[in-house]
């Protein structure tokens, strides 16, 4: 077999999981679409030792430093990316291996960098990086000894309250665009307590943090909140946590972004780390290429502007109030609905044997 390779980049000791899940991702992509085999990404020097949870060797920095030296290699960087024109990364890559010349057969190595291109480019790697995030030693076992604590018929909302290396904001700081500050813990309580005065006993939360829980006491107490740390430590089981919540409440991080595009369920989003743009809020639209005549971010407002059916918006902008827009409320309650075990067929539910509402008539 050919020596072919995709090297998701790693520089220097390596960065926090959310960073560095995305080359990994645009590596299996790019073996997918060029036939190559993905390696890992080399985090044996990082001193979060996720190499722990994943299986391997403390010296796989060796294997991927020295095979790009060893072998033809090549680079797919973003200025590549942004010439092909595409906005989907295993599309954008095809068309430069083929420009490129680049042979189906010979020994070469593939080089994925970086955070460019965002989830909108890897949106086909979710299911690896979930199948990888689930196989992961110990993420299973304590997204169930989590979950074994939460009545199964409850809501769950998860809450990421990123404080770990983020600067403390302080009074009158902008948050717009700025990726480097832990929200005030007074947002989240606000945002907790809206959510609990809606939904009372049908909602339970769980905390994800990386901080202080002396500096948390004030948001961890109750009954109805279960504190991740908790139950140990495991960055994969926590990325789960949040990913299967019912709802997730976001700090403005990486962690938090792989949280949301890895799910299927509504997030909330400080809306003072929002950009505004021709009336529309974006996390992303102060980019350049974004704001480009046909960047992603005025592609998706013409879009909206001519969709007759109008907008509900997975992700929710919530402000400094803490106060969550009422329609977040009607579709957990429709949720808490459907979740009923008594009504659920697979699970030994029963349903009425009368025509349901809205069902289509199978008469003729």
């Amino acid at each position: 077999m050919a020596l072919r390779f995709a090297i998701p980049e790693v520089k220097g000791r390596g960065a926090g999981l959310g960073n560095d899940l995305f080359p990994w991702a645009k590596a299996h992509i790019a073996a997918e679409e060029l036939q190559l085999a993905a390696l890992d990404p080399a985090w044996g020097l990082n001193p979060r030792r996720y190499w722990r949870y994943f299986g391997k060797s403390r010296l796989d920095w060796l294997r991927n430093r020295a095979l790009p030296r060893l072998l033809p290699s090549f680079r797919f960087t973003e200025a590549d990316y942004r010439a092909t024109g595409c906005d989907d990364y295993g599309d954008a890559i095809s068309v430069w291996a083929k420009e490129k010349g680049l042979s189906s057969h010979a020994p070469l190595v593939v080089v994925a960098e970086g955070m460019w291109g965002g989830f909108h480019g890897i949106r086909k790697a979710r299911g690896f990086v979930l199948s990888r995030l689930y196989g992961a030693r110990g993420a299973v076992e304590r997204l169930y000894r989590v979950r074994r604590l939460i009545d199964s018929e409850s809501l769950v909302v998860a809450m990421h309250i990123r404080m770990g290396d983020f600067s403390p904001a302080t009074a009158g700081v902008d948050f717009k665009g700025r990726f480097d500050l832990s929200l005030p813990l007074d947002w989240f309580i606000g945002v907790r307590d809206c959510i609990r005065a809606a939904l009372g006993k049908r909602v339970r939360f769980v905390v994800v943090s990386d901080g202080d829980p002396a500096r948390q006491a004030s948001l961890l107490g109750g009954p109805d909140t279960v504190v991740a740390r908790s139950i140990g430590d495991n960055p994969c089981g926590d990325l789960l946590l949040l990913a299967t919540a019912d709802l997730l409440v976001c700090s403005v991080s990486s962690f938090s972004m792989w949280a949301a595009f890895l799910s299927q369920a509504p997030y909330i989003w400080f809306s003072g780390n929002l950009q505004e743009h021709e009336g529309y809020l974006s996390i992303w639209g102060h980019e350049p290429a974004q704001r480009a005549p046909d960047g992603a971010t005025l592609r998706h407002i013409q879009a909206l502007r001519t969709c007759a059916a109008g907008v509900m918006p997975r992700g929710v902008p919530v402000g400094f109030d803490g106060v969550v827009p009422d329609h977040v409320f009607r579709l957990l309650e429709e949720m808490h609905g459907m979740r009923r075990t008594a009504s659920d067929l697979v699970q030994y539910g029963v349903v009425p044997a009368g025509r349901l509402t809205g069902a289509v008539s199978q008469e003729h």
